[in-house]
């Protein structure tokens, strides 16, 4: 899981360097799978060597961060949109 970890952040590192929108969509998908990597490497780990109960606490804090991320992926497209909408009204009125 480790090594897939790595590839995972280099590859998400390479992705960057691109300015294709599609290939950084890439590189944002390697960035969550790195962090749910390394969040559920920890928690396995953690409920091996320390108490079970740290094995469904990293899969809580996993399901967590994906809502927030993908509500905030919500919030800014509504905004965005409300934003072009609004601007695009203005340019309308302005003519």
């Amino acid at each position: 899981m480790l090594s897939v970890t790595l590839v995972k952040f280099l590859l998400m590192i390479y992705c960057r360097t691109f300015t294709n929108e599609i290939i950084k969509a890439y590189a944002q998908d390697h960035f969550f799978d790195v962090i749910t990597n390394v969040i559920g490497l920890i928690a396995a780990l953690l409920a091996n060597y320390v108490d079970d109960w740290m094995d469904p606490v990293g899969a809580i804090i996993v399901s967590e961060y994906f809502l927030f991320v993908g509500g905030l992926d919500l919030l800014f497209v509504a905004i965005g949109n409300d934003i072009y909408v609004r601007s695009q009204i203005f340019l309308e009125f302005k003519s």
